[in-house]
């Protein structure tokens, strides 16, 4: 089941089906592309329901990906949370206009990412990001440059339209690079000698984020199985 603040972005009604790095696999099926003719309908956001969070910057209504359906979302760049993606890099492939180098999420999420990093300066900690909101052409070319994804095992590069950094609710830290299993528990990604992971582990989920098992990087807004 996906995470309740995806649902109420949408204005469908229907819980969207798995989109994160490895739900796929896990599901024992092959995600269908953007594009082929047994991928699901596109579905509209109501963009005048939403707003980015106070303090964070407006980037406008772009097309996002949720179960490899298509989804217009409302994207907000966060000050303070600065990305190397090249979404957020001015000059970057795949820019999105006015990131100007910060993180870019779902205004869904806004609130919460917002006030992650704010509790994160108070105590002397500067989060920066390595990919946040994620383009389909991102998307796709992670996958292709990747041998697994590209022969169906998603656990760390999803299926093209199944990424949660697709629909902007997912962010990679850095500062924190371990790999684990994608289940919680034992084999889990676990980082203590990072502070950036013992600050996420601490307080993330008070602000909505939780961590994919199989990336002590990876934090994002689902309840999925898999998620910590």
């Amino acid at each position: 089941m996906a995470a309740a603040v995806v649902a109420s972005a949408l204005s469908s009604g229907c819980a969207p089906a798995a989109e994160r790095p490895g739900a796929a696999a896990a599901q024992g099926s092959v995600a269908p592309a953007s594009g082929d003719a047994s991928a699901p309908a596109t579905r509209e956001e109501r963009p005048s329901d939403l707003s980015c969070a106070p303090g964070t910057r407006d980037l406008g209504i772009h097309r996002g990906f949720v179960g490899g359906g298509a989804v217009r979302v409302r994207l907000c760049a966060v000050p303070g949370l600065p990305s190397t993606s090249p979404e957020s890099a001015p000059g970057g492939a795949y820019h999105v206009a006015g990131a100007a180098g910060a993180a870019i999420v779902n205004a869904t999420v806004s609130h919460g990412v917002l006030g992650l990093v704010q509790a994160a300066r108070r105590r002397g900690l500067a989060l920066a990001a390595t990919s946040s909101f994620r383009t389909m052409e991102h998307q796709r070319a992670l996958c292709a440059a990747n041998r697994v994804c590209r022969h169906g095992d998603f656990t760390y590069v999803a299926a093209p339209g199944f990424s949660n950094h697709q629909l902007g609710i997912a962010i990679d830290f850095a500062g924190t690079a371990v790999e684990g299993r994608s289940a919680c528990g034992r084999g889990r990604a676990v980082d203590p000698r990072s502070r950036t992971w013992r600050f996420l582990e601490h307080h993330a989920r008070h602000f909505g984020l939780r961590q994919y098992a199989a990336e002590s990087w990876h934090w994002d807004a689902s309840d999925e199985a898999g998620h910590c």
